[in-house]
């Protein structure tokens, strides 16, 4: 019993045998011609798997690999600071928590001050200009939610 021998092609077309053509064997007879195709097909794609399979690994050892951008997906470095106008890293959980106890620790608006931890302190830190200020806003808020007063008849 012979072997076919393979070769790393790909043949573009598969032949189909005729009902005319005689059956002759060997490795160049025209009843071979068609499992020669195929199996030229085979190793040619097995070749082709193997080289993409070995590229992979390689770029996966590799340190070749995009970095992530604000538009395109990639690798992210990470950083656990708060301080930092960097667009390039990624916060990590420890510093989101950071900057969540943070904003939480601050003045909460619904209390109108009254969480000062110095209010002597915050006096004394206005100017005459705020004050001002303060009092045109605070008027103009009690204006708007102040109903006119009712009209008298005589």
């Amino acid at each position: 019993m012979g072997k076919l021998t393979e070769l790393e092609q790909w043949d573009e077309d598969v032949y189909q045998i005729e009902t005319s053509d005689p059956v002759l064997g060997g490795p160049d007879g025209i009843s071979n011609r068609p499992q020669k195709q195929l199996a030229n097909r085979t190793q040619w794609l097995k070749k082709r798997l193997e080289d993409a399979n070995n590229a992979l690994a390689e770029h996966e050892k590799s340190r070749n690999h995009p970095d992530a951008t604000l538009t395109a997906k990639g690798f992210v470095r990470l950083y656990s600071a708060v301080n930092s106008m960097d667009e390039t890293m990624a916060a990590t959980p420890k510093a989101v928590k950071i900057a969540m106890d943070n904003a939480n620790a601050r003045l909460a608006k619904e209390r109108n001050l009254a969480d000062l931890p110095s209010i002597p302190l915050a006096l004394a830190n206005l100017t005459l200009a705020d004050v001002k200020k303060i009092r045109r806003v605070h008027q103009h808020r009690r204006q708007q939610t102040t109903p006119a007063p009712p009209i008298q008849r005589r």
